[in-house]
């Protein structure tokens, strides 16, 4: 149920006002001769075919070891050695968070795996004369289940806090419906399309998804009559020339970034008082079996 609070937002919907961007903060290892190779690196998987995802990921995990690098004044990457790496490798190990945490294994591998690829690269193209990289050892990714998933009732309870009184609320209660009725990932969810749902057949078209494959999957009956109340009575106010077709766009028009969207899920875990650390608690496939639909707990369902 909503709490008051959230009941007193308007229910005229309009885009909000962008606020100025804050400038980038300047990267200190821009002038090391390293980014060079680094660009280069990136063009080839741009030139490769492979989505530019998957190139962020890389330059993201290239640019902190550019960085770590520039700060023990190594400026050529033929003066990176296999002791070098693994210094660096353990420095991953030693580094904590702001909340003095320590970086997860999987996080220190995703670090390291395009580092590996850059050296491997390096050495296929003859910019050096080995691959120092060949041999340094990644940490273990640990398999684990979930600690825990959501019962059906918890995310029923979760997907009714969307007040449907207000324009986001029918768009959150979309949304939320779509993600968990299809159990797709977040960043193919915020990828989706309007003409990638097919009304007539019952499912969204994910394209590119993970490993860059397209795939259909089946949305359920309630998740899809949620999907047409918000694209027949909110969508339209949210876009604005030029419209790119994104079928889920944030309050001030734009599509969603995936942290965004695990941001509004986690919003909505904390309102229906569910104490969850993890995004991936929504397990997928039975939304059909969750009830009717109707505008049921939240007051009137806002039509426009």
């Amino acid at each position: 149920m909503s709490t008051p609070s959230r009941r007193l937002r308007k229910h005229a919907l309009y885009r909000k006002r962008r606020l100025p961007l804050r400038p980038a903060r300047p990267d200190p290892a821009a002038a090391n001769p390293i980014q060079d190779d680094v660009r280069a690196y990136l063009d080839y998987w741009r030139t490769m075919g492979y989505r530019e995802a998957g190139v962020v990921l890389r330059r993201k995990a290239l640019r902190r070891f550019v960085t770590w690098a520039d700060g023990r004044g190594l400026r050529c990457v033929s003066t990176l050695t296999l002791p070098l790496l693994e210094r660096y490798r353990h420095d991953l190990f030693l580094y904590r968070k702001a909340d003095g945490g320590s970086l997860a294994m999987t996080s220190q591998q995703l670090l390291l795996v395009p580092l590996k690829g850059f050296f491997k690269w390096l050495a296929r193209c003859g910019r050096i004369p080995a691959n120092p990289a060949a041999e340094l050892a990644l940490p273990r990714k640990p398999l684990r289940l979930p600690a825990r998933v959501l019962s059906v009732s918890e995310v029923d309870r979760l997907i009714r806090e969307a007040d449907t009184a207000t324009p986001w609320g029918v768009r959150d209660r979309a949304l939320l419906e779509t993600l968990y009725s299809t159990g797709m990932r977040r960043a193919e969810l915020a990828a989706l399309a309007v003409p990638d749902w097919n009304r007539e057949r019952g499912s969204l078209s994910i394209r590119q998804g993970k490993g860059g494959r397209d795939r259909v999957v089946p949305i359920g009956t309630r998740a899809a009559t949620w999907l047409a109340r918000y694209l027949e009575f909110v969508r339209p106010s949210l876009a604005h020339d030029p419209d790119e077709g994104t079928l889920f766009l944030t309050d001030y028009g734009e599509p969603f970034l995936k942290n965004r969207m695990g941001d509004l899920v986690r919003r909505y875990l904390g309102w229906a008082g569910i104490r969850m650390s993890s995004f991936a608690v929504m397990e997928p496939g039975i939304s059909g079996v969750m009830g009717p639909v109707s505008g049921e707990g939240n007051g009137h369902l806002w039509r426009g």
